[in-house]
């Protein structure tokens, strides 16, 4: 059973944590700084020689990099979608194509016409989309097709997309009126991320509960009104302080030491208080597979991009490490929003893996905090 927990906490802000079976598989924060999908008004702050790049001013505190076709000058002011948020020092990266993206619908400026999902196959619904529903370069998620097999309609469809057209009329009318850092369109809040039918929201914040309530209509929901905080119910400031600790003890007496530094992040694995077998293989292929998926968690929980590299146990079994490759295909297909690639191992025996830098790590949003 996987339940979002969604809570105002007094140091953090808002936190969304999700779990499945009562471990913590994901955590979100949401703060002030600019989320990937936002479309904000940006003014024009240098243009590089060159490259046809400029630096443009989101908000008072961050900036970010667009590249463009267009011949801009100092002082413009053009809407933007953030493709990338900014992280360490490196700030935002923005493109003008803009984009935005609904919970069943995608509304691309440049696309003509109305598309639908590769993946959704129904002829019927397929005919119905195409004849009742005008927007130019509306594009019909897959997941709109379980919704519609619910519902016997595709109202959802029309008011999202009617939504969205409003949107995308301010940002060509009215955009170059409003002040810079005006942000047009909010891109969706985690909690709206990775939903399925079998998730339970439970949430203590009234505003987030009347929109589920209104746009996740098949999800349960619960809203939460104690004196005892939710954060404090779910152990969450707890669960973020155990993420900055080195090493990570399995249940099986084994641990993970995990260590970040600028270039890329090593983690290794130790047998530690584990049991050992008769047979060391067997001992050693069941640590490394137990560590794995601890390790896949504290990938995506931590934030950790860029090179990854492992030191699994040594074994000396073509088979066990065929298995273990087999496992860690496995894992990543189960964890498709991980991003996370695996390349293989080098001849010491060292698990290769990257993952695309999409938002600041736990370890440089915790600076924030401090």
């Amino acid at each position: 059973m996987k339940k979002i927990v969604i809570t105002n906490n007094d140091k953090y802000g808002r936190i969304t944590a999700v779990y499945e079976n009562d471990i913590l598989i994901g955590l979100r924060f949401e703060d002030d700084n600019v989320s990937e999908g936002d479309v904000i008004v940006s003014k024009v702050m240098e243009k590089t020689d060159g490259i046809g790049a400029y630096f443009v001013k989101l908000t008072d505190n961050e900036k970010g990099f667009l590249r463009t076709d267009k011949e801009l000058k100092v002082g413009d002011k053009l809407p933007v979608r953030i493709k990338k948020e900014k992280t360490g020092n490196k700030c935002a990266v923005v493109t003008d194509r803009i984009s935005l993206i609904g919970d069943y619908t995608v509304l691309d400026m440049k696309e003509t016409g109305v598309s639908i999902s590769r993946k959704i196959e129904d002829e019927a619904f397929k005919k119905k989309i195409k004849s009742e529903i005008n927007a130019e370069g509306l594009i019909v998620r897959t997941k709109s097709y379980s919704q519609y097999l619910k519902t016997g309609n595709i109202d959802f469809i029309k008011e999202e997309a009617k939504k969205l057209k409003e949107i995308i009329y301010v940002v060509k009318n009215n955009s170059s009126y409003l002040k810079e850092g005006t942000i047009i369109y909010k891109s969706n809040p985690p909690w709206k991320s990775g939903i399925d039918d079998e998730a339970i929201i439970i949430t203590d914040d009234k505003s987030v509960y009347d929109e589920c309530v209104d746009s996740l209509r098949n999800i349960e929901m619960r809203y939460y009104d104690d004196d005892y905080s939710l954060s404090k119910l779910y152990g969450i400031e707890g669960d973020i302080k155990r993420l900055f600790e080195k090493r990570v003890w399995l249940k099986s007496g084994a641990n993970i030491v995990i260590e970040e530094t600028e270039s890329l992040t090593s983690i290794d694995i130790n047998t530690a208080k584990y049991e050992r077998g008769s047979k060391k293989e067997d001992t050693f292929l069941k640590i490394n597979t137990e560590a794995l998926r601890e390790i896949i968690r504290q990938i995506i929980l931590r934030e950790i991009s860029g090179i990854i590299i492992v030191d699994f146990i040594n074994m000396k079994s073509k088979e066990s490490i065929n298995l273990l490759e087999n496992e860690i295909d496995k894992v990543l297909q189960e964890m498709p929003y991980s991003d996370i690639v695996f390349y293989g191992f080098t001849k010491l025996g060292l698990g290769e893996f990257s993952r695309r830098r999409k938002r600041p790590s736990l370890k440089e949003r915790w600076r924030k905090y401090e």
